[in-house]
């Protein structure tokens, strides 16, 4: 039974016939069973696998912005450095594009082991210039 509610009264909807066949009393049971099963390790118990997907991937979406913001102002700080230090305005841009690059690379292909690595290139980079 699901109880439905919006601008009118409530209404309840009976989807036990909803299968065209008779359903086994292990079946049944395998299908009890799903519906109390461990959904992730930071929400267990009875929970709508449909609901968690779209909470998980609104909230990895609103990180990945709020951390993309805080790499684009840092990069455009780098390039500012870059410039502070006698670079030409091409050298700050391509350093700061190629900067944008490495994050979003890790950002968005999950690939974390790529972090270090660019940190580590761009530190390296530092000590060369």
């Amino acid at each position: 039974m699901a109880a439905r509610t919006s601008f009118h009264k409530p209404t309840t909807h009976d989807w036990s016939q909803i299968l065209p066949q008779h359903v086994t009393a292990e079946a049944r049971a395998a299908l009890q069973a799903q519906s109390h099963r461990t959904v992730s390790a930071v929400v267990p118990g009875k929970m709508f696998m449909r609901h968690w997907i779209v909470a998980e991937q609104s909230t990895v979406s609103v990180v990945n912005r709020v951390i993309s913001g805080m790499i684009a102002v840092f990069t455009m700080i780098w390039a500012a450095g870059y410039a502070t230090l006698g670079y030409n305005g091409h050298n700050s841009a391509h350093t700061a594009g190629w900067f944008f690059i490495a994050y979003w690379l890790v950002l968005h292909t999950h690939m974390m082991w790529l972090a270090p690595t660019m940190l580590g290139l761009a530190l390296l980079q530092l000590a060369l210039n």
